[in-house]
């Protein structure tokens, strides 16, 4: 998503509203599968005494295996954010180690043109969950018989024992049997 920042300027200080639909593949993001999968960016942007201040949200419907069960999932990721960009004279690289005194939270773009998909790319990933579940109950596959427990149950035991235990889970029945 790009905004042309001469544009901003003329609606003095007001906010210009900025709705996309983004290609995942054009952010440099490659999932899985054969869809072409987009994030939907909303956006408001103005530019005020030289710097531009943007706020909005992207969301984005994804599908993904369960990491509980194994069945394939539709699930939604939503962020909303609120930057400020500066214009630098140089490289961005450049403006970040001059404005090393003022605020972190200030972002630079160079020229006419503020290029959100690196910023796009980086939330989009750092936003993604660490497992994906079909739903938040979600009982899984037994460990046993590998049955998903969410359609019946198999009947096994469950019998969980961490493996730095066992020995005294070994002293634990030699103990029991002596009685």
């Amino acid at each position: 998503m790009k905004i042309f920042v001469p544009n901003l300027e003329k609606h003095g200080g007001g906010f210009t509203p900025y709705v996309q639909q983004v290609p995942l593949i054009s952010l440099g993001i490659n999932l899985p599968g054969d869809a072409e999968l987009y994030m939907t960016v909303n956006v408001l942007a103005a530019s005020v005494t030289g710097r531009v201040l943007v706020r909005g949200h992207w969301q984005a419907e994804l599908t993904g295996e369960c990491s509980r069960c194994l069945e394939e999932t539709v699930y939604s990721m939503k962020e909303h954010f609120s930057e400020e960009f500066k214009i630098s004279k140089g490289p961005p690289h450049e403006a970040r180690e001059r404005g090393a005194g003022e605020a972190e939270d200030i972002l630079f773009y160079t020229g006419d043109l503020l290029d959100l998909k690196e910023y796009l790319r980086q939330s989009f990933l750092v936003s993604q969950p660490l497992k994906i579940l079909c739903r938040d109950d979600c009982k899984g596959l037994c460990p046993g018989c590998g049955a998903d427990r969410n359609r019946k149950e198999c009947g096994c035991r469950e019998e969980i024992v961490d493996p730095r235990l066992r020995s005294l889970t070994a002293l634990k029945e030699k103990e029991m049997r002596r009685r």
